[in-house]
């Protein structure tokens, strides 16, 4: 499983992504008739492709494409503030490393949003760790959740709950 997420990540989506966006749509309709469901009218049969084709789009590029593209100055101030308000909360201190420290990876998530006419309206970094290798009791003693939201997700709930007469 990880040879294949190794693979995977070394795949080049550029010419996937530039067809399926191209402005022949028959290309696009062409390749999702590939998992058109007859039988339940349905295409919940994608091809796993398109979905990693998504992961790999330009909208999210890795830190090296976007440390050397063409908003490589936008994405280094976006990193730097990230880290500039992680500093500030104190969410870490630097300590002297053990050999018995299990020291996590973590690796910066990318995102670029766009205006409607295809303008950049905002880059977007988050310092992502690999809390997934932690050990209970030897890297941490309880769980923490911490739930991340949007708000226009919270009046829609709150919003279905009155028309709908259900408790919050």
């Amino acid at each position: 499983m990880q040879l294949q997420h190794a693979f995977e990540q070394g795949l080049d989506w550029s010419k996937t992504l530039s067809q399926l966006r191209s402005s022949d749509t028959r290309s696009l309709f062409a390749h999702l008739s590939n998992f058109y469901n007859e039988d339940a009218g349905t295409q919940e049969d994608w091809s796993p492709l398109a979905f990693k084709a998504k992961c790999y789009d330009e909208d999210n590029p890795s830190y090296e494409q976007a440390m050397n593209g063409p908003n490589a100055e936008g994405y280094k101030e976006a990193c730097k503030k990230e880290h500039d308000t992680l500093e500030g909360m104190g969410v870490w201190e630097i300590v002297k490393r053990e050999p018995w420290m299990n020291v996590l990876p973590c690796v910066w998530a990318l995102k670029r949003q766009l205006y409607p006419d295809g303008t950049i309206k905002k880059l977007k970094s988050r310092l992502c760790a690999g809390g997934h290798r932690q050990l209970k009791d030897r890297d941490y003693h309880q769980s923490v959740f911490s739930p991340v939201v949007s708000w226009s997700t919270v009046r829609l709930l709150l919003i279905l709950a009155i028309i709908l007469n259900l408790s919050t």
